[in-house]
């Protein structure tokens, strides 16, 4: 027992002091870190992250207690400090179609200037379709869901009524300064989500739009889907081309895009054009990011000088895109495609640059080429179609090109013989010829190339993959 006599009051007060100091763990400001969470990235380092966030390196190391900066796992945890105003978790969102930083402001309840404090952003023209954004999930009590679509010629007063809100309170949620500012179809957003709620800032018969995945890369396949509540005839135009979007099922367009493989990464202008059955038409624009596909290198070629003709390469290229351009409005495959072959063996990738008898890497490998590795020669149709060629051509030699509808075509280049005319309606792994060494060959082989809506696109991905995916 502790007894505080008025004999020892120093003895007493050094007693306390010591009970003080042996009862109290010392502060350290690591382990009670202040500052939002950041969940680190694929691809992240130290480095990355403290430039993303305007923060030193060491920063970072000392509030985390970081003992090896090297070993940074994807997941990890880290607090980023010197962030004022910014609490909660940092999560990073793949910016969708038809969002723009006013309309992610407004759904996840965080300013535009806390967005661009975050984003290190100057202008609201750096937010893309496909671009990755931090925003800060502080708490699910400040986000804002979609309420409604505004009706022609609505007052402020008649969406608060919606909203049950008073006009000041549904002005000041979706940043309007004015009833001015108030344009017909817009979104409005207010507190407390609406489970019934579909629609999009782009029309108010849109109820979803989405092109997955994104960003774009280089000579893959992205499924372009657009929901509505009433019919509609929807066009999109992308790479310099139009796309038609196919009803899949009432209320639900889609369209496959093939992205090219040689096109420079970076933004890309999408449109998307709506008309409806009473004559009113609709538009909207959208940059989109393209990524590079990063594809590898085949070692050099000596192939048939003739089999290099500029003339006769390019004569070539432009009668196989004509043939492989129309996007017939029936789709004839379900599911993945069928590889072509028997025992398939790869002998050179989809994207590998090239060069032939010397000459530089400027072209890339457009399709799968498959060695002679089955007890038989047998080449297959991929799935279901209509052959709309069979006959020779210089570069690629005995050729059948296979239209699958929706603008999605296989090609089967350099066979030694062809088993079908054109016309024919194969079925799925119908036999359609033997694999031979016509054209530009090194040896016997097919060469296996899947297009979709003009663009050579990775066939493997459609070998593995039930496009459209759902």
């Amino acid at each position: 027992m502790l007894n505080f006599s008025r004999s020892k009051p120093w003895g007493n007060f050094f007693l306390l002091l010591l009970i003080l100091f042996l009862t109290t763990p010392p502060v350290q400001a690591q382990n009670d870190p202040q500052g939002p969470i950041y969940v680190v990235q694929s691809g992240d380092t130290l480095n990355v992250i403290a430039m993303r966030f305007g923060v030193s390196v060491d920063d970072i190391i000392l509030v985390n207690n970081i003992a090896n900066p090297n070993l940074l796992a994807e997941g990890t945890e880290l607090i980023i400090p010197g962030l004022e105003g910014v609490s909660g978790r940092l999560v990073t969102l793949t910016v969708p179609l038809g969002q723009n930083l006013l309309s992610l402001s407004r759904e996840h309840g965080v300013s535009i200037e806390k967005l661009a404090q975050l984003n290190r952003l100057t202008s609201p023209q750096e937010i893309y379709a496909g671009s990755n954004l931090i925003i800060p999930q502080e708490s699910q009590d400040a986000a804002l869901f979609p309420g409604f679509n505004l009706a022609a010629n609505q007052t402020w007063l008649e969406a608060a009524v919606l909203a049950d809100l008073n006009p000041w309170q549904l002005m000041e949620i979706n940043r309007h300064g004015t009833s001015a500012s108030l344009v017909s179809g817009q979104m409005l957003y207010q507190p407390g989500q609406n489970a019934n709620a579909q629609f999009s800032a782009i029309s108010p018969v849109i109820t979803s739009i989405s092109i997955l995945p994104l960003p774009f890369i280089q000579g893959k396949t992205s499924v372009l889907r657009v929901e509505t509540n009433q019919p509609v005839k929807l066009t999109a135009r992308l790479f310099d081309q139009d796309y038609i979007l196919f009803e899949q099922s009432p209320g639900e367009y889609l369209s496959l895009i093939g992205t090219p493989t040689l096109l420079d990464p970076g933004l890309v202008p999408f449109d998307l054009n709506g008309s409806l059955t009473e004559g009113s038409t609709f538009s909207y624009s959208q940059m989109i990011l393209l990524d590079p596909g990063y594809y590898g290198q085949d070692p050099p070629l000596e192939v048939d000088p003739a089999t290099l003709d500029p003339e006769a390469m390019k004569s070539e290229e432009e009668f196989v895109t004509s043939r492989t351009s129309t996007a017939s409005a029936k789709r004839l495959w379900e599911g993945a495609f069928a590889y072509p072959i028997d025992e398939p063996c790869i002998r050179s990738w989809f994207g590998n640059r090239r060069s032939y008898n010397n000459g530089v890497y400027t072209s890339f490998h457009a399709g799968l080429d498959f060695g002679v590795c089955a007890q038989n020669l047998n080449i297959y149709a991929a799935a279901p179609g209509k052959v709309v060629f069979a006959g020779p051509l210089a570069v690629r030699g005995n050729s059948v090109i296979i239209d699958h509808g929706w603008g999605v075509y296989t090609g089967y280049w350099h066979l030694n013989q062809i088993a079908v005319a054109e016309g024919d309606v194969v079925d799925v792994r119908q036999v359609i010829g033997e694999v031979g060494a016509t054209g530009r060959v090194t040896g016997p082989h097919l060469h296996f190339e899947v297009r979709v809506n003009g663009f050579a696109v990775d066939p493997l991905d459609w070998l593995e993959t039930g496009y459209p995916q759902p």
